[in-house]
């Protein structure tokens, strides 16, 4: 997955971060990029298996 942002180990894909760096974006900028995918993100697999693990205690 070079240059790519992906939001799960298993991903088979990824977010192209390559293009905004070379376009010569602003770490602002590249900040509000990560943002955006991280809470679009649709596999919240870890925040699930965390919120089981605390109910049981």
């Amino acid at each position: 997955m070079d240059g790519k942002l992906v939001t799960c180990l298993f991903a088979n894909g990824g977010f192209d971060l390559k293009k905004p760096l070379r376009d010569g974006c602003s770490q602002k900028e590249l900040h509000k990029i990560i943002t955006g995918v991280w809470l679009k993100r649709n596999d919240r697999y870890s925040e699930i298996r965390h919120k089981l693990s605390t109910k049981k205690t």
